[in-house]
């Protein structure tokens, strides 16, 4: 699924190199990489797509997963810093809808951390 997407995403550039477009395979590689289960090069991947932005793609959504990789590479830190810009919705987005879910969520694992949590899957219990 992850590389059909990819290749949906490369048929509809079609060559041209578009920030969105590349934006979004940034996106998608880094996700692969935390379903591969290697949380510092989905982290390396999904900062590189955060560096620039575009209209309608939610930022927030990108720093959770960032922040989720960190967390399964034991950047407990980093993580922590992460969830507590999108829970305070510091995060610059456009994606207004996707805020109050994701500063929930975000919210949770702060907590969880906070607790002393362990770490399963790229997610806190």
């Amino acid at each position: 699924m992850v590389e059909a997407t990819s290749r949906l995403i490369e048929q509809r550039d079609r060559g041209r190199g578009l920030r969105s477009y590349r934006l979004a395979l940034r996106t998608i590689a880094g996700c692969a990489e935390l379903l591969r289960g290697d949380g510092a090069r989905a982290a390396s991947l999904l900062a590189a797509a955060l560096e620039e932005n575009f209209f309608a793609r939610s930022a927030s959504t990108v720093a959770m997963l960032r922040a989720d990789a960190l967390l399964m590479s034991r950047d407990s830190t980093r993580a922590r810093a992460i969830y507590q810009r999108i829970a305070s919705h510091a995060v610059p987005d456009t994606d207004f809808e996707a805020w109050p879910p994701l500063g929930v969520m975000a919210t949770r694992r702060l907590e969880r951390l906070g607790k002393g949590a362990r770490v399963v899957g790229g997610t806190t219990r």
